[in-house]
Parts: C-alpha cells; structure tokens; sequence
C-alpha cells in the first residue's frame, strides 16, 4: 500500500529511508552466499553546507531530490537504495552472476557512471554552481559480513576520497597503507 511505502521511503527523495535501508541491507546479507561479491557504495554531496548557504534550502532539497532520481536511474531496482540522513546516501549493489567474475570493474564502471550522472546533471539554475559527489565503496564478503561493518569500511573509503579532493570514489580494498597515512596527516 502506498501507505506502507510512505513510512519506508524518504519523502524528499523518494529512495528508502535510514531504518528501511539499513533492515532491507540486513535481511539481503543474512540471506547472502559469501562466495558471491556485493557491494555498499555510500556517497555524500560535496560542500553542501555551501549549496545551502549560497542558493538557500529549497534549492538543497531539489539537489536532494535530484539525488534519488540519479540513484534510481543508474542503479536497477536489484540494488536497494537508501538516505540515511542528511546529503548521505547509500546503495547496496547486487552484482550480477554473470559479473561476478570482474566485480571490481563492475563496481568501478557503476561510481564512474554515477560521477558522471552528476557531472551531466546540472548546477544552479544557470548552471554555475557545480554539484559533484564523493564515494567511498567496501566489498561483501572481503571487509565484512553485516551492514555496520561494511558500512564503516565505505564509510573510510569516503573519507579518503574527500580526502584526494572530492568529486571522486575510492574503494576500500584498494586503500594502502600510504594513503592511510596520507589520511591521517
């Protein structure tokens, strides 16, 4: 009922809500074969503390919005999509059987496609204001089995990714120990 999808969805953006994403995640990996790749791939808006200081908060919202409809368009309803506060979003990435093999360019092709999405998309009504997002990506079953510690692990990756300059997606496997080091400077 469309009751029932009110309460699981985020109202702005129309993707699931914090609770609903974090327990669809949950019941997917209890289920989940461990020799078979998935991914968490979180993403927040760059500077978009700026975005609403500068345009106002309508605006925000419609960058929000805006958000879901990305998400929805480059990710298949095989991913489950959620806002889990704020400019903060995250997809859990199914990985096809037949992709299972090369996950990690599949998961490499879906950020650049996702960059992209934002790049071609838009900003500010005459477009001057650029929106772009950072990604921090960590792979089912090699950083872990439940949704906290994958999340964490992506969690990092983002920060890394913030870290290089933003407008860009790091993957947490793929973290060294320099740009540990780079990161904690």
């Amino acid at each position: 009922t469309t009751h029932d999808n009110k309460a699981r969805n985020d109202l702005l953006t129309g993707v699931l809500n914090k609770r609903s994403f974090e327990e669809s995640v949950d019941q997917i990996l209890a289920k989940a074969d461990i020799n078979k790749y998935s991914a968490v791939i979180l993403l927040d808006v760059d500077n978009f503390k700026g975005v609403n200081d500068t345009l106002g908060h309508a605006y925000g919202d419609k960058v929000l919005a805006n958000i879901g409809k990305i998400l929805t368009m480059v990710f298949n309803t095989e991913n489950c999509i959620g806002r889990l506060g704020g400019d903060e979003f995250c997809v859990f990435l199914n990985i096809p059987s037949s992709q299972q093999e090369h996950y990690h360019e599949y998961i490499n092709v879906k950020c650049i496609e996702l960059s992209h999405a934002f790049k071609n998309n838009y900003t500010g009504d005459d477009n001057d204001y650029k929106v772009s997002v950072s990604i921090g990506v960590s792979i089912f079953p090699t950083n872990g089995q439940g949704f906290s510690k994958l999340y964490r692990c992506a969690d990092q990756a983002l920060y890394i990714s913030k870290h290089k300059g933003k407008d860009t997606y790091s993957i947490f496997k793929q973290i060294t120990d320099e740009d540990d080091q780079e990161a904690i400077k």
